[in-house]
Formats: C-alpha cells, sequence, structure tokens
C-alpha cells in the first residue's frame, strides 16, 4: 500500500514539476522518486537488512519535506504584486 501512495504522490509531484515554475517542484519530485527507488532496491533484493531500508525511505522522506518547506519559505519571501 505504501508503494501505491508514494507512486501517486511522485505523479502528483513530477506533473508539478513540469507544470509549475516553481523551482521546489524538481528536487521533491526526484527525492520521490528516490523513496521508489528504495522500494524496488528493497523488493528486488531481500538480502538487505531492513534498518538500512527504513533508514533511506526516512531520509528521502526528509528530503521531500524539506522542499516542500522551501517552497512555503520561498513562496512567503517574494512580494505579492
Amino acid at each position: 500500500m505504501a508503494v501505491v501512495s508514494d507512486g501517486m504522490v511522485f505523479l502528483f509531484l513530477l506533473y508539478a514539476a513540469l507544470r509549475s515554475g516553481r523551482r521546489w517542484t524538481q528536487p521533491a519530485a526526484g527525492f520521490q522518486l528516490l523513496i521508489l527507488a528504495t522500494h524496488y532496491a528493497f523488493a528486488s533484493n531481500r538480502a538487505l537488512e531492513q534498518w538500512a531500508y527504513v533508514s533511506a525511505y526516512y531520509v528521502w522522506n526528509i528530503a521531500v519535506i524539506a522542499a516542500l518547506l522551501a517552497g512555503v519559505i520561498w513562496r512567503a519571501r517574494q512580494p505579492s504584486l
């Protein structure tokens, strides 16, 4: 179920990165792709330790959240016209 929801989030962020002019959407989509790659790596190689999977998953999730936060901060700093 997590793979499906992460895939849907990736598709949304990819659409946003391709259609919007916001810079933060590109790193967010990239980090979300790394989350999907982490799912794939663990599913294809069961010899990986569980802590490595969880660690990588959380690192990339924190990076996505940081990109979203950067977008919010950048938007707040721009003057309104």
